[in-house]
């Protein structure tokens, strides 16, 4: 920053600016006899954060953009251009600046220290009532913005929340997705090896008494690790026994159903020795076919159940006026939407909620 003579058209240059337009010119002297006239090159600070707040800075020429830091971002007020007022003004209690004023273009301006604020009251109301008119709409502005930079910082949380719980679910039907092409593209064959069992109707009703109602309960099998290895074995021993290929992976898949070994006698009881391989491994197909559209399905769900939880969050469908407000609801969907957060911190979340308590007449968001 260096240090100029004043021109002898400062009080018009002002007259022409906002902020003074309509003082008398006696006003504007004093104000420019008790300033000093400065230039910047562009990339000179105006001003630094926590800098103390001494001077109200009056920009004549150029433009300059003011900046603070908020963690490892630089967020950007704005550019500000001739005729601007800004640092400390009458009455204020701002003790540092808040932000950097940089220089964009090469800048003149006029500062007053604020220690001429008393002698100005006297000089000129009027011009300081001009200037703490500058400061009620400069502090307005910077209360929308930081309103603004805030509610922008609680999406950016929530949306980074809400892509960290639909990733599981995305990345789940994704994985299911592309498991069950590779099944549909081998179900040719195995569809060809059971049509050419020829079985009967009755033989069909048979087998299908014995696997659907296996179907419907899919993953419902709650075993300890003990219980699911014996079960396993046993029917790893009787597929062997029975001499099915790829005895391990069929065991694993009947072991999801619950499938016993006496089931399975029941259904080589239907077919012919030679035909027992090939229905075991179509029964193989048809029960990973089937888990692998219900993993599909609870992961759309669990978005469907995110999204709607988002939704209820922020209040999308709330008008302005007050409606009665489940809150045991409203505090769900808001632990649904900070799980994650509690997952990283292992915290863990005990609901006792009040079963009678009526809904709270909240207002509009």
């Amino acid at each position: 920053m260096q240090f100029l003579d004043k021109p002898s058209d400062l009080i018009d240059q002002l007259l022409a600016f906002d902020t003074f337009a309509g003082l008398e010119r006696q006003a504007l002297g004093w104000l420019v006899d008790h300033s000093e006239y400065f230039s910047l090159e562009a990339g000179e600070f105006l001003f630094k954060q926590s800098a103390p707040a001494d001077y109200v800075l009056i920009l004549m020429k150029g433009e300059f953009v003011v900046s603070f830091e908020r963690g490892a971002r630089r967020r950007e007020i704005g550019a500000f251009h001739e005729g601007s007022v800004g640092g400390i003004l009458p009455f204020s209690r701002m003790k540092e600046m808040g932000a950097d004023g940089k220089a964009l273009k090469p800048c003149l301006g006029l500062r007053l220290h604020k220690k001429h604020f008393t002698a100005m009251v006297n000089a000129s109301y009027e011009l300081t009532e001009a200037l703490v008119a500058t400061m009620s709409t400069r502090i307005r502005d910077y209360s929308q913005f930081q309103f603004q930079d805030e509610k922008l910082m609680a999406l950016g949380r929530l949306s980074a929340g809400l892509a960290h719980e639909l990733n599981n679910p995305a990345s789940a039907m994704v994985r299911s997705s592309e498991e069950l092409y590779k099944f549909v593209h081998s179900s040719p064959e195995r569809h060809k090896a059971v049509i050419t069992m020829k079985m009967t109707p009755d033989q069909a009703d048979r087998i299908n008494s014995i696997l659907f109602p296996k179907l419907n309960n899919l993953n419902q099998h709650a075993l300890t690790i003990l219980e699911r290895e014996e079960r396993r074995d046993a029917l790893l021993d009787w597929l062997e026994k029975h001499g099915v290929a790829h005895a391990d992976d069929i065991a694993e898949t009947y072991l999801e159903i619950g499938m016993e070994p006496a089931e399975l006698e029941s259904i080589a009881d239907v077919v012919s020795e030679e035909g027992l391989p090939l229905l075991l491994w179509w029964i193989d197909g048809a029960v990973n076919m089937e888990k692998l559209v219900v993993e599909i399905r609870q992961s759309a769900d669990r978005i469907a159940e995110l999204v709607a939880a988002v939704k209820g969050y922020s209040y999308m469908d709330r008008g302005t006026s007050r409606e009665p407000t489940d809150l045991h609801e409203g505090i769900d969907i808001t632990l649904m939407v900070l799980k994650h957060k509690l997952k990283e911190r292992q915290i863990q979340v005990v609901r006792e909620f009040d079963s009678e308590l009526p809904k709270e007449a909240l207002p509009g968001i």
